[in-house]
């Protein structure tokens, strides 16, 4: 017979978990043993929860509506933002021919690829003034970064915030440019 602890009982564990940064060491440990293959956080459905109980309270005061991977590798973790948060979840299409009037495309320059790259977001997503928190395992395209904010941001949205696990230092430096309210990562790279 398994019973679920009452919310005052699992209020009281996180917070024990907290007191003794068992979600921090648990995300870094895991973090160092991938450091190889950062995208092996991607398909830790485990460790993508942690972090989202991690984030729970300053999430919660962000005031977004909606959020958006940056990537396919961010559609899990968007995911359960998503659920955890009760923001609505737009997932683009990425890497997709497509030539419809309900899209937007973000197209940008690839540093990883060297080559143009774009990412089609769904209209209803970006056309109602929604606040929104993009996501993402690792951001490492400023040019990509940029491009999105400055798309939604010019189409009555606004971006409330950024979430992942990597960000490298240009994008960080960029995310204090644009002046975005809410960012949060776990390591520089």
């Amino acid at each position: 017979m398994h019973t679920i602890p009452s919310d005052e009982v699992a209020k009281n564990i996180i917070a024990k978990l907290t007191e003794n940064n068992v979600i921090e060491k648990t995300l870094m440990d895991h973090m160092e043993r991938n450091t190889d293959n950062v995208y092996a956080i991607a398909h830790n459905l485990g460790i993508l929860s942690l972090y989202t109980l991690k984030l729970e309270e300053a999430v919660r005061d962000i005031e977004a509506d909606l959020v958006i991977p940056l990537s396919e590798y961010a559609i899990p973790f968007a995911t359960i933002l998503s659920w955890e948060y009760g923001l609505q979840l737009c997932t683009p299409l990425f890497g997709k021919k497509i030539r419809d009037p309900r899209v937007k495309i973000l197209w940008y320059y690839s540093q990883e690829d060297k080559e143009i790259d774009f990412i089609v977001i769904p209209k209803m997503c970006v056309d109602k003034g929604s606040g929104i928190v993009l996501s993402d395992i690792v951001l490492n395209s400023a040019d990509k970064l940029r491009t999105a904010v400055h798309m939604l941001n010019t189409n009555d949205s606004t971006v409330k915030g950024v979430i992942t696990f990597y960000i490298t230092k240009d994008c960080l430096k960029l995310l204090q440019e644009l002046e975005i309210p809410f960012v949060h990562y776990i390591a520089v790279i």
